[in-house]
C-alpha cells in the first residue's frame, strides 16, 4: 500500500465503486514530510505522529514544544492509532479533545508492560529450552493473576513450537498471529 497508485485504485474501488475519487498525485507519505506545520490543521499532528511513532523521545519533544495544552480531536486520535501502534487512550477526552501531555505517561505505562511481557517470554522460552513443563514454569513465574496465567500458558503453547532455540521474537510474533484482529 505504500505505492500511491495501488492505494488509490484500491481505495476507489472499494471505498467508492470504481469511481476514481482519490487521485495519486494528491497523497501524502508522512515518512518523507519534513514541514507538518503547512497542513495547518490537526492533519499536520496525524502525520508528525505517524512519521515518528517509532521514536521514542518524540512525543515528549512534541508536548515540550507544543504545550501542555497540546491536544487532539477523537477522530485524530482514532486516526493515529488505526496507522500506527500508538493505542493513544480516548477514554479520558475533554470536550472531545485527547490533552497529548496525559498521553506520555500512559505511553510510558504501557511501555513497562510491554517490557515485562518481553522479559516473561524471554523466561519461558528460557525455562523450555531447560526442559520444564507448562505447570512448573508457571510456578516459577510467580503469576499470581489468573489473566497473567492464561497469557502465559498461551505463550507456553505457542513456544513449544519453537524448540529447541525457542527465539523470543519469534514466539511473539507467532503468538500476536494467532490473535484476533480487532
Amino acid at each position: 500500500m505504500s505505492d500511491n497508485e495501488r492505494f488509490a485504485d484500491a481505495f476507489n474501488y472499494y471505498i467508492y465503486g470504481g469511481k476514481q475519487v482519490i487521485k495519486p498525485e494528491n497523497l501524502i507519505d508522512p515518512h518523507t514530510m519534513t514541514d507538518f506545520d503547512k497542513l495547518h490543521s490537526m492533519l499536520g499532528d496525524v502525520m508528525e505522529l505517524i512519521k515518528y511513532q517509532n521514536d521514542g523521545n518524540y512525543l515528549k519533544k512534541a508536548v515540550k514544544e507544543k504545550g501542555e495544552n497540546w491536544a487532539l480531536d477523537i477522530d485524530s486520535v482514532n486516526m493515529v492509532n488505526a496507522y500506527t501502534t500508538a493505542n493513544i487512550p480516548i477514554n479520558d477526552a475533554k470536550e472531545g479533545k485527547v490533552i497529548m501531555c496525559r498521553m506520555t505517561e500512559a505511553i510510558r505505562e504501557e511501555g513497562r508492560g510491554e517490557g515485562r511481557d518481553a522479559l516473561l517470554i524471554k523466561l519461558i522460552c528460557k525455562k523450555l529450552s531447560k526442559g520444564k513443563d507448562q505447570t512448573t514454569i508457571i510456578e516459577k513465574l510467580e503469576l499470581e493473576d489468573e489473566e497473567e496465567q492464561v497469557w502465559a500458558r498461551e505463550m507456553i503453547d505457542v513456544a513449544s513450537d519453537f524448540g529447541p532455540d525457542y527465539n523470543p521474537d519469534r514466539v511473539f510474533e507467532a503468538y500476536m498471529e494467532l490473535q484476533p484482529k480487532t
